[in-house]
């Protein structure tokens, strides 16, 4: 399960490395993501996982974003 915050957004750019980084929105550069957060959202469904949005703050000691795994 992802929980989100319900207003975290993240335009990201996608360098060769394994982290992202910031980017001014409406980039018109070609390696960019328009929305990290929706990207992780996809990923989780595609998955079999479940989202779980709260409310804007709820999360703020995880940076908006926290996710539970089992095996």
């Amino acid at each position: 399960m992802l929980a989100v915050d319900d207003s975290l957004h993240y335009p990201a750019g996608c360098p060769t490395t394994a982290t992202s980084s910031p980017r001014p929105p409406k980039s018109t550069t070609p390696a960019v993501i328009d929305d990290a957060v929706d990207e992780l959202i996809e990923l989780v469904l595609a998955r079999g996982g479940r989202i779980a949005f709260t409310t804007p703050g709820t999360l703020a000691g995880h940076q908006g974003v926290a996710i539970i795994t089992r095996r």
